[in-house]
């Protein structure tokens, strides 16, 4: 259960969540140009990204940005 939990309060998990939201009702919208809401998906990969690089930092530095209480033992 607490993986769960973990997943629904990461950053990346929701930013994917849009990206995959965007593309299925995109793709059903005929007159959508393909190259807007690719772009878009290029732009939530790459804060994906910069997200996960800031996680494993954190983790390898041994330094945490979270609250006190969410700070692992």
């Amino acid at each position: 259960m607490e993986g769960i939990l973990s997943l629904l309060k990461s950053r990346k998990f929701w930013l994917a969540m849009v990206g995959v939201i965007q593309t299925v009702i995109f793709n059903f919208i005929p007159d959508f140009p393909e190259a807007v809401w690719q772009t878009i998906n290029a732009l939530l990969l790459a804060l994906i990204a910069t997200y996960a690089w800031e996680d494993a930092a954190e983790k390898r530095g041994g330094t945490y940005i979270v609250d006190e209480e969410d700070k692992p033992e």
